[in-house]
């Protein structure tokens, strides 16, 4: 099994994505909160929570990237990579 963290490019650009979404203020900041100590974790080396992280700028860039990780970590997908 692989853990792959996706994360937004930022703190920033999380927050005006959460709000662009309409979310409540609450959650945008419980949600920020979250990310920043993922974050930390996800760039922790050593600690080996995640197998990789996937920026995702824009879902049609992260997509390949966030796939590739899947497929190279299960062999028995290849009937995927098409």
């Amino acid at each position: 099994m692989q853990f792959i963290l996706v994360v937004p490019p930022g703190v920033e650009e999380l927050e005006t994505r959460l709000r662009k979404r309409g979310e409540p203020e609450e959650g945008v900041q419980l949600r920020v909160a979250q990310a920043k100590s993922e974050f930390l974790v996800a760039r922790w080396p050593g600690l080996g929570l995640f197998d990789a992280t996937v920026e995702n700028v824009m879902v049609s860039l992260a997509y390949p990237s966030f796939r590739s990780h899947v497929l190279s970590a299960n062999p028995d997908y290849n009937h995927y990579r098409s």
